[in-house]
């Protein structure tokens, strides 16, 4: 189970960071161009989720590394 976290903690920041990077840029490009529709394309609702459910187990695998390292 160690494993497991340890290569969570090691790959999450980056997908984290990667998608963030990818929604950050279609928003700057949609407020640019309107009509390419960025924001509001299936792909970028995908991308939403992915981070968000990310970002969840990263905050999850935080704590309970935290809390086994108290112990």
């Amino acid at each position: 189970m160690k494993k497991f976290f340890d290569f969570l903690y090691s790959v999450l920041p980056h997908a984290i960071i990667i998608m963030s990077l990818f929604l950050i840029t279609c928003f700057i490009v949609d407020r640019f161009n309107r009509t390419m529709s960025f924001v509001n394309n299936d792909i970028t609702k995908y991308v939403l989720l992915f981070l968000s459910v990310s970002a969840i187990i990263q905050s999850v695998v935080i704590v309970v590394r935290k809390n086994g390292n108290d112990k």
